[in-house]
């Protein structure tokens, strides 16, 4: 637990450095790259740390691949292609190295949304802060191929909204061949810019929730083609974990619509965020009985890593910098909370000390 605490507060550090040396500019600079090569390396160089770990270290340890023998249910299907191709060019590239993959798929997380939330947050310090302490950061030693989509879907859902058609093509396609189940996102883009963020949509959401809940546990239970997910339902007696996720999600639902007007006017982009994060509600509550749902959350609460900032200027005080505090006392509880129950990375180890 020290470790991860250790690495958070460091990161938080040169973020505060880098806001400070470059104030708003947009810009990568060296800090930037300083941080980013500490959260790829602690990533990267991890060993045998991540519920996964052993199913990727297989994976990027296989010189080839025989495409007919992959279904759809396995962990690397033709489906998910982006994977393959990458792991077959690093192996001509790098043959003696299966842990090299672990650094490149860190990258491919961490940059894209690293340089997109520095282009578009007005507080980025604390929307990539956000990213780490929410949990995010430490679940994606866990999925590695679901992380490196959701990437691409919640740059899609900004892209879509700002009527940017050909980039959102691509990067919802970059996501799928990384992630199949990145296609059911793709309704989702027109429910998210289309719909109002209002009390009737945030009911419906949550309603939504405790429906899909009962309906997709009674298929995955009665459905034998699906009975591999059943690992998910009250997986490791997380129910009363979710449950409390939830509720503080819920709540936190509330109070945004109570700002709703001010958080549009601050960045009209809070529109779509308030809709992508009413959305994750759905399957927030769908998560309560089956774990399965909290990944479709993913790219859809991302919304938060600016919808926290905003809310706090909205909030007019002259303590705002007390408010900011409290948050980071927030993260960093909810940080340890979740890498003790959820992250499955305790303890962390490093194949650095076998090499």
């Amino acid at each position: 637990m020290i470790i991860y605490y250790t690495f958070a507060i460091i990161v938080m550090s040169l973020l505060l450095l880098s806001n400070w040396l470059y104030k708003n500019r947009k810009a990568i600079n060296i800090v930037d790259l300083i941080i980013l090569f500490i959260v790829i390396a602690f990533s990267g160089s991890r060993y045998y740390t991540g519920t996964d770990y052993g199913n990727y270290y297989r994976i990027f340890n296989t010189n080839y691949i025989v495409i007919n023998e992959i279904n759809i249910f396995s962990l690397i299907s033709p489906d998910e292609i982006g994977l393959y191709v990458i792991n077959n060019i690093m192996k001509k590239l790098l043959p003696n190295s299966e842990y090299v993959m672990f650094w490149v798929t860190s990258a491919l997380i961490y940059v894209p949304l690293y340089v997109f939330l520095k282009k578009k947050s007005g507080k980025f310090w604390i929307s990539f802060l956000s990213f780490i302490l929410l949990g995010h950061y430490t679940m994606s030693f866990n999925i590695i191929k679901q992380y490196i989509a959701a990437t691409f879907v919640f740059i899609a859902f900004v892209e879509f909204y700002e009527n940017k058609k050909k980039s959102t093509i691509v990067y919802i396609l970059l996501a799928i061949i990384f992630h199949f189940s990145s296609i059911i996102y793709i309704p989702l883009l027109y429910v998210a810019k289309k719909i109002k963020p209002n009390f009737f949509t945030f009911s419906f959401f949550v309603f939504s929730g405790f429906l899909i809940e009962y309906i997709a546990n009674y298929i995955l239970i009665n459905v034998n083609l699906l009975s591999v997910y059943n690992i998910f339902i009250n997986s490791k007696g997380s129910k009363i974990g979710m449950i409390l996720i939830s509720s503080i999600w819920v709540l936190f639902g509330c109070l945004l619509l109570m700002k709703k007007k001010s958080l549009i006017q601050l960045s009209s982009n809070n529109y779509l965020y308030l809709n992508m994060f009413h959305l994750s509600l759905t399957f927030s509550i769908g998560a309560i009985s089956n774990m399965y749902f909290a990944r479709v959350t993913i790219p859809l609460q991302y919304s938060l890593f600016f919808l926290l900032p905003d809310y706090i200027e909205c909030i007019k005080t002259r303590y705002k910098k007390i408010l900011y505090l409290l948050l980071m006392i927030f993260l960093f509880i909810w940080f340890g909370f979740y890498i003790s129950n959820y992250g499955g990375v305790i303890p962390y180890d490093t194949y650095l000390k076998y090499e």
